[in-house]
């Protein structure tokens, strides 16, 4: 097969949409709002404990039915009448109902106002009394002054009703003082439309959560007034017309922010570990501010890697199904349909409803077991299984051990870790199984120090060798990867898991027999790593987060069954980076004569078509989406969403079977890192903006 000659380049005009992950994007992935939920939800209740909770949906199953809000017909800036309004006991939304001569809630009047927000969570010694028709409980949202309520907005985007604030309302006060001791967490689901005012949504003393002054997008959190002045600007550019689901956790050391689960870029820590006030919520500064609920929990629902997370995300899960968003994944084949299709996410939204869809086949150090791991359901996370041993303390532990410290010598490339929680004889992922011939991966790495890294660690493939102890390793970071001064390391974790099969997703059966194209390697030192924390500050932890890392050094790949061919058109798109060895072409996918990657050279991706080639311009050490195209008489590259490069073609088809790391399975070894991708018979040239955007909406950017 003959490379592209390297002249044949493009220019490149890199696409940036308006979407999420990386932080030169100006929004993040937001609920999509397709769905109409039909019957009674579980609520942000059913899966956590509130001190207390008020919205104007259902907090729980079991408060499905009952009264959310005292609300009155304000016609002309007066209570003409004033009524409790309840939730559906079907659908746990608010049911419109006529007060005072006019219609309140869905399909009603604006001249709706809510007086009281009532506590809608089980009493407790906090709330020690239940508000209802018109009388406040103690943990009951008050405003008597009909100027300073929220309207009852009828259209909220058509979802569920929410609470607004037409420009004047200057929110609402709980009926008592209440004091706080961390671990405690503040919530509030709410956006907001302005463009330059101090947004409150929630406040308890020195405590509280709100958009900032100066930008709208940044998030001002703070747990006491020791840090008010900290901005913890988790997202740039977040589009602050969307509807978030903010969460403050408040845990006495490092605390985050949430929005949609995506976690903060800047931590807080130190300062009081109390506060006390009266709760002053959705004081929205006149502006314009939608709200669903607010509320507390006294518990300790995260740090990011524990299975907290999980709490977090049937939280968030449960909050915008009630508000009547589909909070599902969206996949590749809810864009066009594959032919084949492999990855670390479920193929589209009908596979990620329910936590069942096979993703991959895992094996723990030394295959002491394997394991399928499927999908979180609605989140499309990979769900972490235990494949043969008891995990460790949270999700990303069952394939990963932690690095309790370690070192680097930049002479000799000589690093020695040691690590924790690895016991004689237990059945965790074993020192002498993790490093005979076992592929793995440092990640998270922390340290004192400089260095370049794959991941925030290195790679080390076959042949290391264990330390004196069974918790320590000794080996020789990879050629290209190494931090170029001595480095201490403190902190980290070692990914002791591989992938051996990829599972073709795609529903097709397009392999020779009608058998699913799933992706299988044998030998252990010829898999990727998975790795589930693959990029903690960008990709949110609502959607997948985990890829599967191809070392090179290790020559990793993947074989798919049948002989036959896929004639043109035909379409590969796919997710990934090159991370190192750019001097060399690092194949991605293969069939054939025809195959797509990165060539050798710097920052060039490439499209193959029998003996006709292309390039483009790429970065490396950078997560694209990108997508080869041979229609027979033309191949193309799209990178990002622009058409890069497009030459004559000489039309080769895709043959089985299939290779996913290398060329035919035998050359040009993948260096970097892999999230997704799939094949097509079809030219989807018409369709890459709308497949980039959602990708880059879901995927790791």
């Amino acid at each position: 097969m003959r490379k592209p000659s390297l002249l044949i380049t493009a220019n490149i005009a890199l696409w940036s949409i308006v979407c999420c992950i990386a932080y030169p994007h100006v929004s993040y992935a937001q609920f999509n709002s397709t769905a109409v939920s039909t019957y009674c939800v579980n609520g942000p209740g059913d899966r956590q404990a509130y001190l207390f909770w008020n919205g104007i949906t259902a907090y729980s199953q079991a408060a499905c039915g009952t009264p959310a809000a005292y609300v009155c017909n304000s016609t002309g800036g007066t209570d003409v009448a004033c009524e409790d309004m309840s939730t559906s006991s079907v659908t746990g939304k608010l049911v419109a109902k006529t007060i005072g001569g006019i219609l309140c809630g869905p399909g009603g009047s604006t001249n709706c106002t809510a007086k009281i927000i009532y506590n809608q969570a089980p009493l407790n010694s906090t709330c020690t009394v239940r508000g209802s028709n018109g009388t406040p409980g103690t943990c009951d949202a008050v405003q008597n002054n009909v100027a300073d309520r929220y309207n009852i907005d009828v259209a909220c985007n058509n979802l569920a009703p929410c609470f607004f604030a037409h420009g004047s309302g200057s929110g609402y006060t709980l009926n008592s003082s209440i004091s706080l001791t961390q671990p405690f967490v503040l919530t509030a689901v709410a956006y907001t439309i302005n463009s330059s005012a101090t947004e409150t949504f929630l406040a308890v003393g020195n405590a509280n959560i709100g958009f900032s002054t100066s930008n709208p997008g940044d998030i001002l959190s703070t747990c006491d007034s020791t840090n008010s002045t900290i901005a913890n600007v988790y997202q740039t550019g977040f589009a602050p017309s969307y509807l978030s689901d903010i969460i403050l956790q408040c845990q006495g050391s490092l605390y985050p922010t949430y929005q949609n689960m995506f976690p903060g870029a800047n931590f807080q820590s130190g300062g009081a570990t109390s506060v006390s006030g009266t709760p002053v919520i959705m004081a929205s500064g006149g502006s314009p501010v939608n709200f669903w609920s607010f509320g507390i929990t006294t518990s300790n629902l995260s740090l990011f890697y524990t299975t907290g997370f999980w709490t977090l995300d049937a939280i968030h899960t449960n909050s915008c199904l009630t508000y009547g968003y589909t909070c599902g994944f969206s996949g590749f084949g809810d864009v066009v349909p594959f032919n084949a299709f492999w990855g670390l996410v479920p193929y589209n939204a009908a596979q990620s409803v329910f936590q069942s869809q096979k993703i991959v086949n895992v094996c723990n150090a030394g295959d002491q077991a394997c394991e399928d791991f499927v999908n979180q359901a609605n989140s499309g996370t990979l769900l972490f299984a235990s494949p043969g041993f008891v995990p460790h303390s949270g999700a990303d532990q069952f394939c990963s051990v932690p690095i309790t410290s370690g070192t680097y010598n930049n002479s000799t490339g000589a690093v020695s870790l040691i690590l924790a929680n690895v016991v004689p004889g237990s059945p965790g992922p074993q020192v002498t199984n993790l490093v005979s011939g076992n592929p793995f991966a440092l990640n998270l790495l922390t340290g004192t120090g400089s260095y370049a890294s794959l991941n925030g660690g290195w790679i080390a493939g076959a042949g290391t060798t264990a330390g004196s102890g069974i918790g320590t390793v000794n080996f020789t970071a990879t050629a290209g990867l190494a931090p170029v001064t001595p480095i201490t390391i403190t902190g980290g974790t070692v990914s002791t898991c591989t992938i051996k099969t990829f599972y073709d997703t795609s529903g097709a059966n397009y392999c020779t027999g009608g058998v699913p194209c799933d992706l299988t390697q044998a030998t252990i030192t010829k898999r990727a790593i998975l790795v589930n924390i693959c990029f903690p500050n960008q990709s949110p932890f609502f959607y997948s987060n985990s890829c599967a890392v191809f070392a090179n050094s290790s020559l990793q790949t993947y074989t798919g069954p049948g002989t036959s061919t896929t004639p043109t058109p035909w379409s590969v798109a796919w997710i990934g980076q090159r991370t190192g060895n750019t001097s060399a072409y690092n194949t991605v996918f293969a069939a054939g004569s025809s195959s797509v990657g990165y060539t050798n050279s710097p920052a060039t991706s490439y499209v193959i078509d029998g003996t006709s080639g292309i390039t483009s311009a790429t970065s490396d050490n950078a997560w694209h989406v990108i997508v080869g195209i041979s229609n027979g008489t033309n191949i193309k590259n799209y990178v990002d969403g622009a058409l890069a490069t497009s030459s004559a073609s000489v039309g080769a088809a895709l043959a089985q079977p299939y290779y996913l790391g290398s060329n035919v399975g035998s050359s040009d070894y993948l260096q970097g890192m892999f999230y997704a991708g799939g094949i097509t018979n079809t030219d989807i040239s018409s369709v890459i903006p709308q497949l980039t955007a959602q990708q880059q909406l879901y995927g790791p950017f």
